[in-house]
C-alpha cells in the first residue's frame, strides 16, 4: 500500500459464500491457503486493467468489509488473488 503498512485478517471457512453471492470464486473456503491479497489505491483502474487483459474476476464490492471494495481472480496456477 502507499502507506507502507501490512495487514493480516482471518475469515471463517464458508463453502457456500460464492453460491449465495452469485459469484464464481469463493475466497474463503478453497485450497490450503484460501487466498492472498494486495491493496490498490485505484480499484476501478485495476478492474479496467484486468478487463483489458481478459482476466475474469469476482467483484464482491464491499460485501465483506465496508471500507474495502474487494475483487478476486485466479492466477495461472489457480491460486485465488484478492485486490482491494
Amino acid at each position: 500500500t502507499t502507506d507502507g503498512h501490512m495487514q493480516m485478517h482471518l475469515a471463517t471457512r464458508d463453502l457456500g459464500v460464492a453460491f449465495r453471492s452469485g459469484e464464481a470464486i469463493n475466497p474463503i473456503g478453497v485450497g490450503p491457503i484460501g487466498h492472498i491479497a494486495f491493496r490498490t489505491d485505484d480499484i476501478d483502474a485495476f478492474k479496467r486493467h484486468l478487463d483489458a487483459h481478459g482476466v475474469q474476476y469476482a467483484d464482491y464490492g464491499t460485501r465483506f468489509a465496508r471500507d474495502w471494495h474487494q475483487i478476486f481472480f485466479l492466477d495461472p496456477e489457480g491460486v485465488i488473488i484478492e485486490v482491494h
